[in-house]
């Protein structure tokens, strides 16, 4: 029988306001010194404590509370009491406490006897602006961000669970810094019954993401949720906002996500995160928002924020003779590039460029020098019956219910006959470094490419790039065709895969996540074997992130 003691700093270093837990097991009987409960050994034992906001001293909400190391968590009610289950190994763990738009309290455990408080207080992460007075011009009032809701299609946001509180933010550019903040405007693409919480919140930029809180303090508002754009007044402000300011909406938790819509291309930066993972990600996509300010009437157009509703345009259209349709092709060479010069460079070819081309060019400068040819389609309307299409190979099952399916061999050839050499002849190209990169049936299309290569002894890539790819289609094809595969009669170029998923797509308890985890592990033991000794396999699970969100970390990573 052990005897196992949970507890704090010891009583001399820091004693009150810190956390203090201390769980003592007594032969049979463990005894929590939490109000005085003593319960059996083999019960659940349960810690339970409120969360106050430092200044107000009123409860919080949606607060975070889970040990650092050990998994499970709760979160703090309406009125921000919390029950916490404890777990046995936490004798050596730190407790934290987190909530968007509040300075993380983290309480390490371990030594001590004294009986714990329930009750904590968070303070407000934030950073007090300047005031600035505007006098003298007529003010009007100016529209900043993603302010267009026309589209060909129309996408709602799949990353976002049931349940779950989740913060929204998007990179607003202002001309200057700008004063008399009049509204934030969210555009949501169908009704619901019931309302939502929503707390607006200003961070600053770095450049690659948000930063601290900036004033004023988060504005909480009670929303009914309708077609449209929500908008959402603000009070009379006079704090100037930065030129690059990060505006967030935080959501509280519903039974039925929140139908706002995306915008899937355009220069903008967007970010997202969950209560439970406060660490913000970054989308595939953009929001519909954008801000109002009351600006002088004699101010020039703003350039800037007529920028964020624009999307690259395509650089060439090429005919596919194989698939008989036409695709765009969209190209950016690195920083220096000169047509004159005689440096050969890497080509990078990315499929569903309609979707990703604008996204991965913002992280060019970050990368190493390359030329990143974006492979999408004329007719947006169509792209997600037509990556069907032409992604798979073999023909799909009447289960997957694809309209078309089937094409990857043909589209293969398309790249092989047509883009390539498109590229290489209009660009100064390193034939032997080139990138295949693709998400969901995109990653299953570059790792079917892979298997071409393999087979045929030909590869045409130095470099496979899968993000969250689908490789249980085709009844486990890729598996069976790895499985198949004779060894190689000669030696091949080194090539490299990488292979990427999210936590959240193989942690949960369904038939889906299930059936990916085992094609996931099955897929990357088949080409670890050994029979591919070319083949160098690289894996990365991104912690927290769905289905969607691992594309552009994974092609950045890549």
């Amino acid at each position: 029988m052990r005897s196992t003691t949970y507890s704090t700093l010891p009583a001399g270093r820091n004693s009150s306001p810190l956390l203090k837990l201390q769980t003592l097991l007594h032969g049979l009987r463990l005894c929590l010194l939490l109000e005085g409960i003593c319960l059996p050994s083999k019960a659940q034992s349960f810690f339970t404590g409120a969360v106050f906001d430092a200044e107000t001293h009123t409860g919080l909400p949606g607060v975070t509370i889970r040990f650092k190391q050990l998994p499970g968590g709760a979160t703090s009610q309406e009125d921000g009491t919390f029950t916490l289950p404890v777990p046995a190994a936490a004798v050596a763990d730190t407790l934290l406490l987190s909530r968007i738009g509040y300075a993380r309290l983290a309480v390490a455990l371990g030594g001590g006897s004294a009986t714990p408080p329930q009750r904590f207080f968070l303070k407000k992460q934030q950073v007090a602006l300047q005031p600035v007075t505007v006098e003298g011009a007529k003010l009007i009032e100016r529209k900043y961000g993603v302010t267009s809701q026309k589209a060909l299609v129309h996408f709602t946001d799949g990353t976002i669970r049931p349940g779950e509180a989740f913060e929204i933010a998007q990179l607003i550019r202002l001309d200057q810094p700008t004063t008399n903040l009049t509204s934030v405007n969210l555009f949501v693409a169908t009704s619901l019954p019931d309302s939502a919480t929503v707390a607006i919140h200003f961070y600053g930029f770095d450049g690659q993401r948000p930063t601290h809180e900036l004033g004023p303090p988060a504005l909480r508002r009670r929303v009914a949720i309708r077609a449209g754009w929500l908008r959402l007044d603000l009070p009379a402000l006079t704090t100037a906002l930065p030129q690059n300011v990060v505006v967030g909406l935080a959501f509280a938790a519903t039974s039925t996500p929140i139908p706002y819509e995306i915008k899937l291309a355009g220069s903008t930066k967007s970010f997202a995160r969950m209560a439970t993972a406060p660490n913000w990600r970054v989308p595939p996509h953009h929001y519909r928002l954008y801000i109002t300010a009351l600006v002088p009437r004699t101010a020039a157009p703003s350039r800037l924020a007529a920028s964020d509703n624009q999307e690259t345009p395509p650089t060439a259209s090429l005919y596919a003779t194989a698939v008989q349709d036409s695709f765009w092709l969209y190209v950016r060479v690195p920083k220096g590039y000169r047509p004159a010069q005689n440096r050969a460079y890497p080509v990078v070819l990315l499929l569903d460029a309609n979707a990703y081309f604008d996204a991965l060019s913002a992280e060019l400068p970050k990368l190493p020098p390359a030329i990143l040819v974006g492979i999408g389609y004329k007719d947006a309307r169509l792209m997600d019956s037509l990556r069907q299409r032409d992604y798979t190979y073999p023909v799909a099952s009447p289960a997957d219910s694809f309209s078309v399916s089937g094409g990857g061999q043909r589209f293969l050839r398309f790249l092989t006959e047509q883009v390539l050499p498109y590229v290489d002849q209009h660009y100064h190209t390193d034939s032997s470094n080139r990138t295949l990169m693709g998400h969901s049936l995109g990653g299953y299309f570059v790792l079917y490419a892979l298997a071409e290569g393999l087979r045929t002894q030909t590869p045409v890539f130095a470099h496979y790039i899968a993000a969250s790819p689908s490789l249980y289609y085709g009844n486990d094809y890729l598996l069976r065709t790895l499985a198949a595969l004779p060894a190689g009669t000669k030696p091949l170029p080194a090539q490299t895969v990488l292979l990427t998923a999210g936590s959240r797509e193989v942690e949960r308890e369904d038939a889906e996540s299930r059936a990916l985890k085992a094609a996931f592990s099955a897929y990357t033991q088949a080409l670890a074997s050994g029979r591919f000794p070319a083949v160098t396999l690289k894996r990365i699970f991104y912690p927290n992130y769905g289905h969607l969100e691992t594309a552009v970390s994974t092609f950045v990573d890549g």
